[in-house]
């Protein structure tokens, strides 16, 4: 009977623990007038394939859908290694961009996103480490 018990808690604390492990991770910012809301497939942000998921706000809350969204990432220049800058188009999908992130090796990165609307382009920065 114990031993069922025992069992049935470490498989009820491994799900947890697994549960928050595959939360998407995400952060905030402001970019000039714009709230940005960066959400990350992986949590942490993984070395490899990651998708992006960007929301982008005016002052008043409303969704911003008709700017150009433009994702740059990249690594600062490390002993022996230089620095690795990369940039992608964000896709419109409905009142979201999105766009792929794939971080070649593990440690700190910096996001930028950017958004393009009419002749302003605004950024909000994130700081990000992959695994």
């Amino acid at each position: 009977m114990n031993y069922r018990k025992s069992v049935l808690t470490i498989l009820v604390i491994i799900g947890m623990i697994t549960g928050i492990a595959v939360a998407d991770y995400q952060a905030t910012g402001q970019a000039g007038e714009y709230g940005v809301v960066m959400t990350i497939n992986n949590n942490p942000p993984a070395v490899g394939h990651n998708m992006v998921t960007i929301a982008v706000k005016d002052e008043n809350g409303k969704a911003v859908t008709d700017a150009h969204v433009r994702l740059e990432f990249g690594m600062a220049a490390m002993p022996g290694k230089p620095a690795i800058d990369y940039e992608n188009t964000a896709a419109p999908i409905y009142d979201l961009y999105k766009a792929p992130m794939t971080l070649a090796v593990a440690g700190p990165w910096y996001v930028r996103v950017k958004i393009v609307r009419g002749n302003i382009i605004e950024t909000a920065t994130f700081d990000i480490y992959a695994r």
